[in-house]
């Protein structure tokens, strides 16, 4: 593991959890059930960190979508293509 990814994953919980939770506004849903909401994506967060495989189909998956989209990013019918 690079210490460089390890610094981009702690960035990326910075800007997107803890920037958006000192907000008094966001307060009621930061608060509520972390166990539910943070707890489980840190760990898994933790697994990709350990075991990048997990991930590896992921791309694949994506360009599928990307196929079945259309340039607005609504799905095409796929009957229709035929």
């Amino acid at each position: 593991m690079n210490l460089s990814n390890i610094l981009f994953y702690l960035l990326a919980f910075w800007h997107t959890v803890v920037l958006n939770c000192i907000q008094p506004v966001n307060w009621q849903y930061c608060l509520k059930d972390p166990h539910i909401w943070l707890f489980p994506e840190v760990r898994r967060g933790i697994e990709m960190l350990h075991d990048p495989k997990i991930y590896e189909s992921e791309p694949r998956a994506r360009s599928k979508t990307r196929e079945l989209e259309g340039e607005d990013g609504t799905v095409r019918d796929r009957s229709s293509s035929h």
